[in-house]
Order: C-alpha cells, then structure tokens, then sequence
C-alpha cells in the first residue's frame, strides 16, 4: 500500500515497460509497422504550448489559453509515450481497473517479452499519426499509451525523479492482436483514462474513483461530475441524489472535492457485504470541446442529460 500511495502501480510497472522495451532487442521476432491516428485522441486533451514548437502547434481556438475554463477539469499535457505490450504471463488483456500486485508481476514479465519499440510524441506537433513496430506473434499484443504533462524525450527523462508523477493519463486498447494486418483490419480505438490512483498531489484534475486498496479509499479531484455508483454490478442509491457537480471552489449547490469524496467513501462503508467491484459514472463538464448544452447543464439536471450531452466515463476497480 505504501508503494501505491507513494508512485501509483502503474507508475512503478510502466517504467518497468518502458526501461525494458528500450533495451531488449528481440532481433528474433517477426515485426511490421502501424500507423496510428491519433487526431481524436489528441482533440480530447489539453495540450500545453510548446515553446520550441511554435510554428507548428496544432491547437483549437479553445486550447489557445492555459486560462481558459476548460482548463479546471483537465491538466495540460505534452507528451504521448505509446507501444505494443504482449500478455504471455498476465493471460489476457491488460485493463487499467485490474492493477494490482499480481497484475504488477506480469506486466514486468510480459515486458521482457514485448518489443523494443517505444514512440515518444510531443502531442504540440501537427503530427495526426504515429508510427511504431509490432511483433507477429500468436499470444496476441495490445497498445499502452501514457500521457504526461512534462516534456518526456526519452527513458531517462521518464526514469528521472524530477518527473515523478508526471503521468496524467493511461490506457490500453480493448482489443488484441496478432499482427499488424490484425491491427488495422480492426481500426482499434485507443481510450485514455485519468490515471487517479497516485499520490495525492499528482493526481490529475477530473477524477473520480476508488483506488485498488482493501478497504477501498475514495479518489476525487475537481472539476467532475459524479452521476452513479455501482458495487457488485447493483446501483447505489445514496442519501443526496446524483449528480454530485464537484468544483474547486463550489457554489450552494456544488461540492467540493473532499466533500465528494467523503460522500463516496460513505456509500462505500455502509455496503453491507465483501466489495468485489466498484464502479463511478462521471462526466466531465468543463473539457475541451463539450457543447452549450453539456456547459448549459446544472445540479438540477437528469443524470441522463448529463450522460447525453456530456458524453460519460466509467471508472471501474476489481478487488
């Protein structure tokens, strides 16, 4: 638990990956290039200016400004660190709602098995696609993609103490593969989520979850909305309806991040059974790109008219 609170699994094992794919050359396998698009990956997030980039920064007119309210539920960030990882060891697909201590152990294995091929894009670019190798290998592969809100150039960067905490956003694809005609036979859709299960001042803005501790501890930073809990698959009807509207600096009618929290931590507590999973519905408001009408929403408001004008997130934990 003290490794969790302090770096964050996924922090620990990722440079584990990334430490291992940069130097394990696995001259013996089969390997071809994809290539990714990654426009609407990158029009999801708020990324920083580049200073040095400045001719060739591919932003909206809302990014333009770190000032800009959309700011408050999102941290900026710069840069795309994205690979192939095999699952020989772990068995199955890597998913970020099942770290933990044994899925640690795998991903370390599997790592020595993966390729040696690491992409590091700076997101400022106007660059759309990527591109990187994958194996042919029969046990099948995934994509890993972290996000982080320093410049990162290489490993040493990433490893370096002075980007602890840097990572703001983790994902894998859903899908599995086997080659790289798999790959874009099936046109994969790579999905980032908050990576919330760190220390306390490296969490990103927007989060709402749990963490994979046991006892579970509630996680919630502001700017989200908190539309529904679900443990072992069965909503969770709590004393003051949702949504929860969680801002930094709330009005009568929003709360706070450790008031969210709490109140999450208490539909937690008074469950009367073992927790196997968790599950927070959560949207988020104030993003880049969401419309008048996800803007126009308030505390009065359906769950349901969130979710339809907003777009929703899940952010699941398996214990």
């Amino acid at each position: 638990m003290e490794k969790l609170i302090k770096r964050g699994i996924l922090i620990v094992v990722s440079m584990v990956l990334i430490a291992t794919l940069s130097t394990c050359k696995s001259s013996d396998q089969e390997k071809s290039t994809v290539s990714i698009d990654i426009s609407a990956l990158k029009e999801n997030l708020f990324i920083a200016e580049s200073s040095s980039q400045s001719d060739s920064v591919n932003r909206s007119e809302s990014q333009a400004s770190a000032s800009d309210t959309s700011n408050d539920a999102q941290d900026a960030v710069v840069t795309l660190m994205i690979a192939p990882l095999t699952f020989v060891n772990h068995g199955k697909k890597y998913r970020v709602e099942d770290f933990g201590e044994a899925t640690e152990t795998d991903l370390e294995n599997d790592a020595v098995n993966s390729i040696d091929f690491l992409q590091f894009v700076q997101l400022s670019g106007s660059s759309s696609t990527v591109e990187i190798e994958v194996p042919t290998i029969s046990s099948g592969w995934q994509l890993i993609a972290v996000v982080t809100n320093v410049a990162i150039a290489d490993v040493e960067d990433f490893k370096s103490d002075e980007n602890d905490g840097a990572m703001k956003y983790i994902g894998f694809t859903d899908e599995s593969f086997t080659s790289a005609s798999d790959f874009e036979s099936a046109n994969p859709t790579l999905t980032l989520q908050r990576y919330c299960d760190q220390g306390e001042e490296n969490r990103p803005k927007g989060c709402a979850t749990f963490d994979g501790g046991v006892p579970a501890k509630a996680i919630v930073t502001a700017a989200v909305e908190i539309h529904g809990v679900s443990i072992n698959g069965v909503s969770q009807t709590p004393s003051t309806p949702f949504p929860w509207i969680v801002r930094a600096t709330p009005n009568s009618n929003q709360l706070s991040a450790a008031a969210a929290a709490t109140a999450l931590q208490g539909i937690y507590n008074s469950y009367g059974s073992t927790v196997e999973s968790i599950t927070v519905t959560a949207t988020h408001q104030l993003s880049l790109g969401k419309s008048t009408a996800c803007r126009a929403l308030d505390h009065e408001s359906t769950t349901t008219a969130f979710d339809t004008a907003c777009g929703f997130q899940t952010y699941s934990r398996y214990y």
